[in-house]
């Protein structure tokens, strides 16, 4: 029974592998990745999650694969909706989680990693997971774009060092409280998925605490642990450390990225399916010009809590929006330069320099499928 168990999760792996394989060739040759694709992929995943549940007469196979793909297509959607992913991206994830609602981690059985930290959790999050390898999956080419921004821009290295020292504190309490919560709520007797959520909330209510003296908690929860168990020091060492790591790679990558993946040019050199990074309204015969939220700031404000300025109302009426990645339609253009021309907007506009997706997603599976959820065990 394991061994028809492995073997199914070795066919939705390759088939999985597949669907990438052939996302990456379209996306890489035309732009795109084929709706025909992506909804038959959901409607098989899903059909053959179905029939693996009552095969085996355990259903949460099938519940799991559900959970996840409307989860993803709802995470995706908002995505869409902030114009960070495209549309074909948001079904193309759809699409994998119908097949993965866990990570099945097939190379990684294969080459044999047995380490506790080489395995899966059995909770429906690989796609968060996979989205999360595929920003690790572009840090090579983040890497080149950030030490380019260093050396050139003055202002963005200052940007950057005076952030990090920022951050550097918050990863030392986040450090001490994560590892002081989770040995308490061990000592209280609560355990797997049960003291994951509430480790969750305890955190969650901690960042929404407004008290100025709030990162006495941590401290004084940290210095009892270790009192009790010297060994947490250690633990919150690792995780400090990776926490800093973490947060420098990613900052450098997304605040770079923002410097250097943007572009002005001529609206009359203007061309289909370049996406604008300013939103263009035209309000009672006047022309505003809007910048687009960036990643930096769209996580502020989720962390903040203000998830109604991620998708502001527009008064007026939108020539170009910086939300919506399909980028700007021949008619979007031609109104761009009907403005232009009678003086109502300048010949000039800035874009977003932007590459195929796809193939990135591609890398991160096959890392995901080797790595399994090394990521939350270095987290959690």
């Amino acid at each position: 029974m394991l061994e028809l168990l492995f073997e199914i999760k070795l066919a939705f792996s390759l088939i999985s592998t597949a669907i990438l394989g052939i996302a990456s060739y379209t996306d890489l040759k035309k732009g795109i990745i084929p709706n025909k694709l992506t909804f038959s992929a959901i409607f098989i995943g899903l059909l053959l999650q179905l029939i693996t549940a009552f095969y085996f007469n355990a259903f949460e196979y099938f519940y799991f694969a559900l959970i996840a793909t409307i989860a993803t297509f709802l995470g995706g959607y908002a995505l869409y909706r902030l114009g960070v992913w495209a549309g074909g991206d948001v079904k193309l994830f759809t699409a994998i989680a119908a097949f993965n609602p866990v990570n099945y981690g097939v190379l990684r059985d294969f080459i044999g990693l047995k380490q506790a930290f080489f395995s899966s959790i059995s909770l429906p999050v690989f796609p968060l997971t996979l989205f999360i390898y595929s920003v690790f999956a572009i840090l090579p080419f983040g890497a080149m774009l950030s030490i380019k921004a260093l050396i050139e821009r003055k202002a963005f290295r200052e940007k950057i060092l005076t952030d990090l020292k920022k951050r550097i504190i918050q990863a030392a309490f986040f450090s001490m409280l994560l590892v002081s919560l989770a040995y308490l709520l061990e000592l209280l007797g609560f355990q797997s998925f049960l003291a994951y959520a509430l480790l969750f909330v305890l955190l969650g209510v901690y960042g929404l605490i407004k008290w100025r003296l709030k990162h006495a908690i941590p401290v004084l929860l940290f210095f009892w642990g270790i009192w009790q168990n010297y060994s947490l020091a250690l633990n919150a060492l690792i995780i400090f450390a990776g926490l800093v790591l973490f947060y420098a790679l990613i900052a450098l990558f997304i605040k770079s990225r923002e410097e250097v993946l943007r572009k002005k040019i001529k609206i009359s050199n203007l061309k289909e399916g370049m996406i604008p990074a300013e939103t263009i309204i035209k309000v009672k015969g006047k022309v505003i010009r809007k910048k687009g939220i960036n990643i930096s700031s769209m996580i502020r404000l989720m962390l903040q809590g203000k998830i109604a300025q991620l998708n502001p109302k527009i008064k007026g009426r939108v020539i170009a929006d910086s939300r919506k990645a399909r980028g700007l339609t021949e008619d979007e253009i031609n109104k761009l330069k009907k403005l232009q021309a009678n003086g109502l907007l300048e010949n000039e506009i800035e874009i977003k320099l932007s590459g195929p997706f796809a193939p990135t997603v591609f890398l991160a599976y096959l890392i995901a499928s080797m790595a399994g959820d090394l990521f939350w065990f270095l987290i959690l």
